[in-house]
This record gives C-alpha cells, structure tokens and sequence, in this order.
C-alpha cells in the first residue's frame, strides 16, 4: 500500500526540516511506501532555496517538489498537489507537525475502517494537549461564542461551552472516538474517500483560500457519509499556525472574516450573515466601550500627551472594528 504525503509551505524553513527528518525516520523504521509532494507558496525565508538539498538527503521520501512564483492560497495549492498524487493513502500535512513511530496507528485505523478519515492527538511544543486544532461543526451560535469578546466572557462564565466546542472536556482515551471537524494539519484518508468527497473536482474549496476551508470540507464530508476520528494512540507535535503568523495582520483578517472566509462559509453553508455581521458590529462597539473604561480608570497613571492618547485611541479602535469591516468584504 502506498502513502502520498502532501505539505504546503510557505516561510517554513525550519519547520519543514524538521518534518522530513522526523518523517524520514518513521519510513525507514516501518519500510513503508511513499511519495511526498511539496509545495512551496512563494516563500522569501530560504525555505526554497533548501528544500531542494532534501531530495538526495531522503530519498526513501522520494520528494516531489514544486515551486511556485507566487503565494495561490493553501486551498489551490493542496488541490494541485492532489492531483499528482498517486497514493492508496492520502496524508495532508503541515510542515509544522513533527511525526514519530506511533504514526502507525493512523494507517492501521483508516485501513481498517473504511469512510473514516483519521487523525493523531496533537501536542503544543511544552507537552500540553492542543485540543483547538478540532472542533464541533460550526453552527451560528458556536461561531459567535467562538470569535467574540462577548463569547469570551460567556466562556469563562460557562467554560463547557468552549470545552465542548473543542472536545476539551474530554479525557484521553486509549480506543478512537468520533469527531465533527478534524484539523487538517494531519489528517490521514483514503483515496477513495477523498475522491469521493472531491466528486473529481477539489478537495479544498478555493473560495477559502487559507481560513474556514477545513470547516467546509468537514461540512461536505457529513453530507456524502464519511466521518473522522481521532487515535489517541497517535501524538504528534504541532507548532500551531507557523505561517499564518508570518502573514500582514490585515490581510490574515480578511481572509478570515470576509467573503473569502467566515461570510463566505455562512453564505454558503445558509448560516445568517446579516446577523453575524450584526453581533460582529455590537461586539466592536462593547469592546471600544470596555477600552475607554480602561483608559478612563488609568489616566491618571498615564505619562502620554494628549496627543499620544488621541493617536492611540485610534488605532485600538481601528483594530478593534477590523472584524466587522473585514465580515463586509
């Protein structure tokens, strides 16, 4: 049985290293089948530039790579590598995971358990469990108590909600159990799974081309019979959102928030768009309300000149509103 890795990068230098060598040694240790496809989003970090030396250094990965001119999105990039993969196994991860020999476990569930996608445990690099990578399938209610100041508060209040969201309030257990939206930073399926779930058109819908793209993928999942899971057995470490981090803040925001994102995914999917636009709104005007409180309590204490204060407020509120105007894009 052959395995197809398939990676995105983009600025990932050392993270890609890391995962090959991790993943090089899971290969060699098991004498498995594979091909790995990378694709690299224009990256201006070196990340190109020394990829290219892996080749010869992992051969047993048989690393295909392809460079591209400029950054198309995860989506398009994740589909294009899709359709040159020849794997009975379909692994779709981040460059940001590091592997090790429990990885195993992955391909002997989705072998043994057909229409299941899988996917490991994830940690944070301090050891902790990272439970936000998964998540219930997003409804209305989930998605405002998520991205709000105002969820926030109510999280803390009633922190099951946010538990429950985030299958937080579960324990490890040793056997799989179910999950509604697996993240895709590792996520292992078949190839017929995939090809069923595509329909021979794209994995990722390219409308969202970074954010919300998994969610949607989840959501088409449900509706053609194929679930996840996740193997407790199966840990991984994941840095969490390497390249995102690397992207202009604006930019990340309207991709998250605007058509191309959150709204796009409402629209699609018949979540009411007028009235998350609306929440998204009144949650700004809470939040510049709760900063001018703030700033109220600490005058005394501030050594600012007025101008300095003037200046600043507007940048807190400019931030604070980029939720909103990014949702009506």
């Amino acid at each position: 049985m052959k395995l197809s890795i398939i990676t995105v990068t983009y600025n990932s230098n050392e993270e890609i290293a890391s995962l090959l060598q991790s993943l090089s040694k899971v290969v060699l240790h098991n004498g498995l089948n594979v091909e790995t496809l990378i694709w690299d989003n224009a990256s201006h970090d070196g990340t190109a530039t020394s990829i290219p030396q892996f080749l010869s250094r992992y051969p047993e990965l048989r690393i295909s790579l392809s460079l591209n001119q400029q950054n198309v999105g995860l989506s398009k990039a994740l589909n294009e590598e899709l359709s040159r993969a020849t794997g009975d196994l379909i692994l779709f991860c981040n460059p940001d995971v590091t592997l090790n020999q429990t990885f195993l476990g992955l391909l002997e569930f989705v072998g043994s358990h057909p229409r299941y996608g899988a996917v490991p445990e994830f940690f944070n690099l301090d050891g902790s469990i990272q439970r936000i990578t998964h998540r219930r399938l997003s409804t209305t209610r989930k998605i405002l108590v998520d991205f709000t100041i105002f969820g926030r508060y109510t999280s803390k209040i009633f922190p099951w909600i946010d538990d429950d969201y985030h299958y937080k309030d579960l324990a490890r257990f040793s056997l799989p159990w179910k999950i509604e939206q697996p993240g895709g930073s590792c996520l292992l399926m078949s190839r017929q799974d995939v090809m069923r779930l595509t329909n021979s058109k794209s994995f990722y819908d390219e409308q969202f081309p970074v954010f919300w793209n998994d969610v949607d993928m989840a959501m088409r999942a449900r509706t053609k019979g194929i679930s996840f899971a996740l193997v407790p057995t199966v840990s991984v470490y994941h840095s969490l959102g390497h390249s995102v981090r690397r992207i202009d803040k604006d930019f990340s925001m309207m991709l998250f928030y605007s058509s191309h994102g959150l709204v796009g995914f409402a629209r699609k999917w018949g979540l009411p768009v007028t009235t998350i636009q609306s929440v998204l709104f009144l949650d700004a005007v809470l939040a510049i309300g709760i900063q001018i409180l703030t700033r109220i309590k600490n005058r005394r204490s501030s050594s600012k000149t007025i101008r300095e204060k003037v200046e600043a407020a507007k940048n807190v509120t400019r931030t604070i509103l980029l939720k909103y105007r990014c949702s009506l894009q």
